[in-house]
This record gives C-alpha cells, structure tokens and sequence, in this order.
C-alpha cells in the first residue's frame, strides 16, 4: 500500500482527525462547506444505533448531557465500544458477510443445530476486539494454527472453521461430484469476497469478463480448498484432552470416596420379610447399597416384586455388583471374571438393552438390562468359585438420565453349591419410595439420612460434572480430508476434466505456488497467510471499507465485496490507503478503527441539509453532511 500523508487544509481549524483533513480537502476542491456540528442527543442516539444497535435510555441520554467535560464524547465512545452489546451488532455484519444462517435454505433447508458456536464466537471476537489478521486465519486454517494450551481457545479455532462450511447447499443432489466441486466453489466464492472483494468465482466456467482472471486461475485458488467438506464434528485437542482426563480422573477419586461414605452410612439389611421398621433409605434410581453379614454364596438372585409405575412397565437395571467381604473389596460379578448370569426372560437379545450389560461394569441406559415380565422378573449370577460376600449394589441408571422401570419392591437371594436359595436382603425394611406421609421414622435414622442426602447431593453433582466432561462439545464446521487432484474443469463440469493444476495465486490475486503433492493442511495455511499478510495490498483495505459502510450507511467503495473492475470506484481512495495502513499498524484493531472515525469532525456532522449543495452532490459522496440513514 502507498504511504499516504493527510492533505493540507484551508480551514485546519475544522479537522479533530486526520481523517478530516482526507474529507475537507476534497469539499475545499469542489467549493462546499462542512455541515455544522450535530446537537449532542443526536449524536448520542447515532453512537448508540451505530455501535451497539441499541437507542440510549432515558437515563443514559441525561447523564451524557449532563456531563460537560471536555471528553465526554470519547468517554461515552469508550463505554459503547466495552458494552456486550458491541459485538452483537458489530458481529452481526460480519455473520452477513460470511452468509451465517442456522439452515441450509435450498432445496432441503436442514437446520445446522451447532452453527450457533460460530456466531457467538464471531461476537466475542468482536467484543475482544481480536486483532483482524488473527480473526482471518482462524476462519481460513483454525485447526491448523499451533495448538494453545487453553482448552477454550483450542475449541474456538476449530469453530472458527464454521466460515467454510456455513451457506447454502443443494443436499439433494443426485450427482455427488458435482456437489463437492459446488461445496468448493461456495467456499472460493465467500473467502474471496469476504476478504479481498474479489469475484474469482465467476471465473468457474469461463475466463472473468472483466478482471483479469482466468479459470486457470480460479482452479488453482480452489485447489487450497481440495479436501475440505462441512459437517458437525466434535471437538478434540490433545493438550485438552489431557487436561480433561486429569479432571475426570480427580471427579471419579471423589466420586469412589462418597461412596465409600455411603456404604458406611448405611445399615444392615434385615433378612425377615414381615420386619417393615423402615430404617434404610429410600429407593434411588442413582444406586443403592446393600449391606448384609458376610455369607458364603456361589449364586445371587436379584428378583423383582414391583416397579415405581405400577407395573406397566418391564423393570430395568444397568449395572449389578456383588463384593467380596474383607481387604481388598473387589466385585466378584464382574463379566471379565468368568461369571455367568442368566434371567427369568429378557426384553431384547440385541442392542443397547440386553443381559451382558447386567455386569460388564459400564452405567446407563444404554447398557443395562430388562427383563421381559412388566412388574418382575429376576436375574441371576453363578460365581466361578463360592466367595464369602457382605455388600450388593444395584442400580437403574448412574449417570443420571432415566427414572423410569426403577424396581421398587425386590428380594435378594444367595446359595450355595447345595442350591438352597437363603433371603439376605430386601425393600421391606426400607422407607416407601416416594416418602409417603405418616411414615414413622426413628430420629437416629432421620439423621442418618440427612448426612445421606448431603452426600448424594453432592454425588450428582460430581456425576453431572464428569458427564459433562466426557461429552465433547459438537461445531458445525469444516471436516477435513486428503485433497485430491483438482483440474480445469471445461465449463465448469466435472465430467470434463482438463489441465492439472497446483494451488497458487497470480496476479492481481497475489503471487504464490504450491506443489500438488502439498497436503491440505500446508495449503489453507499457506493462503491464511497470504491474505492475512500486511503485504496483502486487499485485505485491510476491504475490512476497513466495511466498517466505514457500517457507520456511514455506504463504503468509499460502493460494492464493499467487488473492488475489481466491475465494482465502483472509490469515493476517497487515499484516505482508504490511509486507514488501511493506520489498520495494520494497529495490530489490525477495529475498534481503533471505529475510535478514528466515530470522533471525527466528518462523523460529527449534521445531516442538515444545504440546497445548493444537495444539487451538486445530492448523493453525499463527499460527505459534507452525515448521510441521512433509515
């Protein structure tokens, strides 16, 4: 970019920026006077709708006018550039650029459940005020960028695919290679406007009509994008992934040591079926213990007498353990040591619900059993040798998701070899579930069950927590794959390939080449950088034009993604070199490109109109009023 000075004025007097020495050097030229400066509610209300979207309060308005400090506008700029709301409104020009919709549109207009992460990502961005280059390349090459330590900035640079993999998609198209050759050509199409407001995409089936491109050239800026597909994906990244077990690891050491609590907050069960002294808890579809002197058993019979739904339903368990007495306590049901379980019938002998999850040590719905009786049905264990046992658990689902099919009424038996069946445990000692009114129950195991209930409390909050953290958090965004091959294609017609070519950028494009052999990691990251380089004469140049049209309803380019030879010329076109220098100088700040405009002498403006002037420039190309804006 050329380095530009700030022209020399008649009436210096008038600029607060450099920005309006650019502006009044072109009214001085044309014999027009600036506008006077706008009463202090109206540029209120215009700072609040420009830059958070929002009118002030009442409140809000009289404290500005109330202030008369000389930097009362920077200060309430200052305030709107912090507030959340900035990056909503802000963002929410950029999601138009990027063609964001939570659907596809089209023909089938399936909804994308997780594009919602990349708009509220481009919204933070905003409020960050992360630095434009950077904002670049994590759309263009996120899962490429070195791999940050933060497990939440890991995340975002994946999401920040979703660029390439949002817009518009024709899903029922019965030719596949075509739908992958239009996937890519929608993503040329939006990475060079969006960015260099360039129209390469219509090179796709002929030479440009008008800027020098050619379908060469369009092949060979497709080629960086061979590879890239749209979808949602989880996400993953080692480094969190580490950090994420470590965690899990440290909720289940927890988890073992309240249970180890419980069991010991918990009575022995009684062996009589007419003692109905409740004295143990309640019924949990979480888990229960039962707790019984040690005993001799080689078989263990779980069988259920009812269900918490009356008995519509088959009852259900996930999981059933049996401990051996004595150190070290380890449950002896287990599938991996020979054991062998059989049932009184099972609901299904395939799927999620059948009689090996009883006791293969995974929780939850999706490995348990049921039985194929509504209301009962038992399950029992053989034991490879007799073990001397004192404590059962047994639950309907652990991890907290279903309630439903939850056995109420049961009776645990153990044998020996002998086969006579002995009662060790039961629900008739145990509070009715639901905790009926009327219940009499003995002070000492009222408190019992209060230092229960505090641990089970915590118990779920810890499950919650290591569900939470073994689930990963799903993006709509790009699904990446070796890149194939690309060619001109003849017409654009996949059925007519023609020169192989290798992905690169010609003039006025740029100027870069890649090998074919480069993989598609080394080619979007190749062109990330490229196009967010400061030596990229486009780039800043187009962002700065966009916010600029943000604030003043038009760009100094009319058609902000078309500066090519179809596109307007601009209005100042060495001021547009100047801010874009002073943008990249900045670190490619926006908000400092707002702060230079928004305290400008030209955005301060009126919008009172001037006949003489309104017949010369009825447009306000020259900005020499603040353009009236609906």
């Amino acid at each position: 970019m050329a380095i530009v000075d700030p022209p020399a004025v008649e009436d210096a007097s008038w600029c607060r920026t450099a920005i309006d020495r650019f502006v009044l050097a072109r009214l001085e030229s044309a014999g027009i006077e600036p506008a006077p400066t706008a009463d202090r509610r109206t540029l209120a209300r215009r700072a609040y709708f420009d830059l958070i979207g929002l009118p002030p309060t009442p409140e809000e308005m009289d404290a500005f006018l109330a202030d008369d400090r000389p930097d009362a506008w920077e200060r309430l700029v200052e305030s709107l550039l912090d507030s959340p709301h900035y990056g909503e409104r802000w963002g929410r020009h950029w999601l138009d650029v990027a063609r964001y919709a939570d659907s596809n549109g089209l023909d089938e207009n399936t909804a994308f459940g997780n594009a919602w992460r990349y708009r509220d990502w481009v919204v933070k961005a905003f409020n960050q005020d992360l630095p434009f280059d950077r904002f670049v390349r994590m759309q263009v090459a996120g899962d490429l960028l070195p791999e940050p330590t933060d497990r939440e900035e890991a995340i975002e640079n994946l999401v920040a695919t979703g660029f390439l993999s949002l817009g518009p998609k024709v899903l029922a198209e019965p030719d596949k290679e075509k739908m992958l050759v239009d996937i890519v050509d929608e993503q040329v199409d939006v990475v060079t406007k969006a960015f260099l407001a360039q129209t390469v995409g219509c090179a796709r089936c002929h030479d440009h009509k008008f800027d020098p491109v050619s379908a060469k050239d369009y092949y060979a800026f497709q080629a960086f994008f061979a590879g890239v597909e749209y979808g949602d994906r989880p996400v993953k990244n080692e480094t969190a992934e580490r950090r994420k077990a470590k965690e899990i690891a440290e909720v289940e050491q927890r988890l073992q040591a309240i249970e180890h609590q419980l069991i010991l907050l918990e009575p022995l069960a009684s062996k009589d079926a007419s003692d109905h002294s409740p004295r143990r808890a309640p019924i949990d579809h979480l888990g229960n213990v039962e707790r019984f002197e040690s005993i001799d058993a080689r078989f263990i019979r779980f069988t259920v007498l009812g269900t918490e739904d009356n008995n519509r339903h088959e009852p259900c368990l996930d999981e059933l353990e049996i401990f051996r007495a004595g150190a070290p306590t380890i449950n002896v049901a287990h599938s991996s040591l020979g054991v062998k379980t059989s049932s009184s019938g099972n609901y299904s002998e395939s799927g999620i619900h059948q009689l090996k999850h009883i006791n293969e040590g995974l929780y939850g719905n999706s490995h348990s059993w049921i039985s194929n009786e509504k209301g009962g049905g038992w399950v029992q264990f053989e034991l490879p040798r007799i073990e001397k046992i004192d404590r059962i658990t047994w639950s309907r689902d652990r991890t907290d998701q279903f309630k439903d099919r939850l056995p109420i009424e049961y009776r645990i038996e153990v044998a020996n070899e002998s086969g006579q069946w002995k009662t060790i445990a039961g629900s008739w000692d145990r509070i009715p579930f639901g905790h009926p009114e009327g219940v009499n129950i003995a002070t000492a195991t009222r408190n019992r069950l209060q230092a229960r209930k505090a641990l089970l409390d915590k118990q779920k909050q810890l499950v919650s927590k290591r569900n939470a953290l073994k689930q990963s958090p799903m993006i709509y965004g790009g699904i990446f794959r070796k890149p194939e091959i690309t060619h001109v294609l003849h017409r654009g017609d996949p059925e007519q390939p023609g020169q192989q070519v290798s992905p690169g950028l010609s003039p006025p494009l740029g100027d870069l080449e890649l090998n074919p052999q480069h993989s598609g990691t080394e080619r979007r990251v190749a062109l990330a950088r490229w196009i967010s380089s400061p030596a990229n004469p486009l780039t800043a140049r187009v962002m700065v034009n966009r916010i600029w049209q943000g604030h003043f309803g038009r760009g100094m380019v009319d058609t902000s993604s078309d500066f090519g030879r179809s596109g307007a010329k601009p209005s100042h076109p060495e001021l547009l070199d100047w801010l874009a220098t002073r943008f990249v100088d900045s670190d490619w700040s926006i908000k400092q490109m707002h702060r230079l405009i928004v305290l400008s002498a030209t955005y301060r403006q009126s919008s009172q109109i001037a006949a003489k002037v309104q017949e010369v420039d009825s447009d306000v190309r020259l900005l020499w009023r603040f353009p009236s804006r609906r």
